[in-house]
């Protein structure tokens, strides 16, 4: 989230940034006299409970509120729905004295951005100012976090050149702040039955909410497992065909969407229908298009107001890293799994694939494996394929042409009538268990650290 932020000069700026107030009846009249000579004050805001409404009405720049704002409720609980109502929007807080409530308000506050944060002896004019024109991270809240408590937010590598071999050694991380885990579903190989895993994981996890995106541009097929493409009624050529936004020219960085294009792209994937209750689909757009046709920026604003809209994203992506979008979504994503089948050429391909990550990289230990058709004669084993390959084992799909038909014809996936303890709703429940540390709930290991075994076809 805080890559996301409008960053902007105050000295430089053509106009003045604009400034939602929420620190109290009293207080707000005589800050807004110091401020409005530097921004352009768009509400004063006295109540917590009208915040959420002012932030989405007015859709500021930025927003100052304090951590005392009365209400029906605290600051602490209003935070998921403060950063929903203004993604784009950097909070500054006004922390008044840092004691324990406080410190823990901070640590809930970075998971949603918000890393901004004028403590009590910071408490003056020029504090505040720099709080809401500066970009912060983590490294400026840290004296402001709970006591014992070790900062290890996820992070990822911003993506340097396309190719690998010019990527810088170097290259520095930066934090991704996120509401939903996100999965990635990756091949070295097509035809592996990378949509039908995503597929069933949207399924499987379908109860809690999920958001499958499909990445797969040159044959986005993940829609077609759920309807039937003469009933489609999304087409991703729709929004870019509304947006205003040129492709980038060779060389030059990819050009961010500006606040109309964004409320586009928000309002289009609000209205996606539901393909079944609890999933919505964000469709590739039709066949026949290259992925440098899809803006880096707009894939990267789909997958952020996808995460803050649900859960759990699924993302279906081609058998290649073939773009710039695919490589942030790699650095971006919880979980990563690599789909094979146990054919040796497809095992090697893969083997190149897990190669390639590795020189991106990514961390291994986020990288599990998914073999489908198991159990084939003559074929090595999940188990014994993990081991060559170096992963574990996330789980296994038997090769059982009859059901897999049967889901396909029928539109669907086999992951609704899985049982409790089936893969995918295993697989879903160990990620979405897997949750931040804090200093009262450390981390237990990597997710694929802990996977349970596998039982004779492919459940646990």
């Amino acid at each position: 989230m805080a890559d996301s932020v409008i960053r902007f000069n105050l000295r430089g700026a053509a106009a003045q940034p604009s400034l939602v107030l929420a620190v109290g009846e009293h207080l707000n009249p005589t800050l807004a006299q110091h401020l409005e000579g530097d921004f352009r004050i768009l509400r004063q805001v006295s109540m917590l409970d009208d915040l959420v409404t002012a932030l989405k009405e007015e859709k500021p720049d930025t927003a100052l509120v304090s951590r005392y704002l009365p209400g029906s409720g605290d600051i602490l609980s209003a935070l998921p729905a403060i950063r929903r109502a203004a993604p784009n929007c950097r909070i500054a807080l006004l922390l008044g004295e840092p004691d324990e409530e406080g410190r823990t308000l901070v640590q809930a506050g970075a998971q949603y951005g918000i890393f901004n944060v004028v403590s009590g002896q910071d408490l003056d004019l020029d504090s505040m100012k720099a709080a809401l024109a500066e970009d912060r991270t983590w490294s400026d809240i840290a004296d402001l976090m709970p006591e014992g408590f070790e900062i290890a937010p996820r992070q990822r590598v911003q993506p340097g050149p396309s190719t690998i071999a010019e990527l810088p050694p170097e290259a520095a991380p930066s934090v991704v702040t996120r509401y939903a885990k996100i999965v990635a579903v990756v091949s070295g190989r097509g035809n592996v039955g990378k949509t039908t895993v995503a597929a069933n994981l949207l399924a499987a996890a379908r109860e809690g909410g999920v958001i499958g995106v499909d990445l797969d541009f040159t044959k986005p097929d993940l829609l077609l497992q759920f309807v039937p493409e003469d009933a489609q009624r999304a087409d991703l050529r729709e929004l870019l065909n509304t947006l205003n936004i040129a492709p980038p020219k060779l060389g030059e960085p990819p050009v961010a969407l500006d606040r109309r294009d964004m409320q586009i792209l928000q309002e289009w994937v609000d209205k996606l229908p539901e393909v079944m209750k609890g999933v919505v689909v964000i469709p590739g757009p039709s066949r026949n298009i290259g992925t440098a046709d899809v803006p880096r920026t707009v894939v990267k604003e789909i997958l952020h107001y996808a995460s803050q809209k649900a859960r759990l994203v699924v993302v279906d992506t081609a058998f290649e890293i073939a773009d710039e979008a695919t490589l942030d979504l790699l650095y971006a994503a919880d979980s990563i799994l690599l789909v094979t089948t146990p054919d040796h050429s497809t095992v090697y391909q893969n083997a190149w694939m897990l190669q390639q990550l590795e020189d991106l990289r990514i961390p291994k230990g986020k990288v599990g494996l998914v073999v489908t058709h198991a159990g084939q004669k003559g074929l090595k084993g999940p188990r014994e394929i993990a081991q060559m390959l170096g992963l574990p084992l996330a789980f296994a799909l038997p090769y059982d042409a009859l059901h897999h038909e049967a889901a396909r014809v029928t539109r669907k996936p086999i992951g609704l009538r899985e049982r409790p303890i089936g893969p995918f709703r295993a697989f879903v429940q160990n990620l979405m268990d897997d949750e931040e540390p804090t200093a009262e709930k450390p981390r237990r290991g990597m997710l694929f650290g802990r996977t349970p075994r596998l039982k004779k076809g492919g459940n646990r």
